[in-house]
């Protein structure tokens, strides 16, 4: 599908009388001391979806860094003590949930992660320091809410530890047979971020997006910005699109949306990204 009428779907083919409900309601929980800007980066291309509510759920140590960067209309929750977070039912209230972006690698986290695997039952996207820590224990998986749809987004590093592989190939077909055994196994589905993302679902059917390569996205930060992008589409896509369709169309957007920017230079940080973005959404108005 072309991304501009997958955009045109999402954005446009709203009925008159819908509220904000409608749109549902993505959640980010992640960040630290160290990794402050992750969660940030994240939340910024998830309100950018135009989902009925943003929320961010940052450590109380970088709070205020989180408030002043965010969109005024961000919800801000608070499910952490210090850089450690803890799990409260009012998660289980949202459309989507991102855990992971920038959080430390610790006891605490690991049992928040366990806790919203079996708990919640709607969309969860794990990413970043989550991946790590479930590859210390892929088992928890096994114990997943059956409602819980999971979709992991490693890069081709991260996937290496996900399917205790040791593959040094940076093209996501390498590691294909990989993702599909590990998907099937555990009921999740499976994003390999790389200049040529690879999408597996829980059944071992792949899809791969329609773009052109491009080194620009070889920096930090831009696989905080896709998983964000991710979880905000998650928030209500599905009432336009069924699941991988909209994973693989959501990617492909992303990747394709980066190759614009890299037309006019070769610099690539979130705010650049959001400024074209919001281009591509105003264009499509006029078309």
């Amino acid at each position: 599908m072309d991304y501009k009428l997958f955009l045109k779907k999402l954005y446009l083919n709203r009925k008159v009388n819908s509220i904000k409900t409608d749109y549902g309601k993505c959640l980010i929980i992640g960040g630290s001391k160290k990794y402050p800007g992750a969660p940030i980066m994240a939340c910024l291309m998830a309100e950018l979806t135009n989902c009925g509510y943003s929320a961010i759920s940052v450590p109380s140590t970088i709070y205020n860094n989180a408030v002043n960067l965010v969109s005024p209309n961000t919800i801000h929750e608070v499910f952490s003590i210090d850089d450690d977070f803890y799990y409260s039912d009012d998660i289980l209230n949202y459309d989507s949930i991102l855990f992971g972006n920038g959080i430390n690698i610790n006891k605490n986290n690991h049992n928040l992660l366990i806790k919203i695997i079996e708990k919640y039952s709607n969309n969860l996207i794990i990413d970043g320091g989550a991946l790590e820590l479930l590859s210390k224990n892929n088992d928890i998986l096994l114990n997943k809410n059956p409602n819980l749809n999971i979709l992991l987004t490693p890069h081709l590093g991260e996937a290496n530890k996900l399917f205790n592989i040791n593959i040094k190939s940076r093209n996501s077909f390498d590691y294909l047979d990989y993702a599909i055994k590990y998907a099937k196994k555990y009921h999740v589905n499976v994003l390999l971020k790389s200049y040529n993302s690879l999408y597996v679902n829980y059944k071992g059917d792949y899809y791969k997006s329609n773009y052109k390569e491009t080194p620009i996205l070889a920096k930090a930060g831009s696989g905080d910005s896709l998983a964000g992008l991710l979880c905000g589409f998650l928030a209500y896509g599905t009432n336009y699109f069924n699941y991988d369709e909209l994973i693989v169309e959501a990617d492909n957007l992303f990747h394709n949306l980066v190759n614009l920017i890299s037309l006019k230079n070769n610099y690539l940080d979130i705010y650049v990204i959001k400024k074209e973005f919001l281009n591509l959404i105003n264009g499509i108005n006029h078309e």
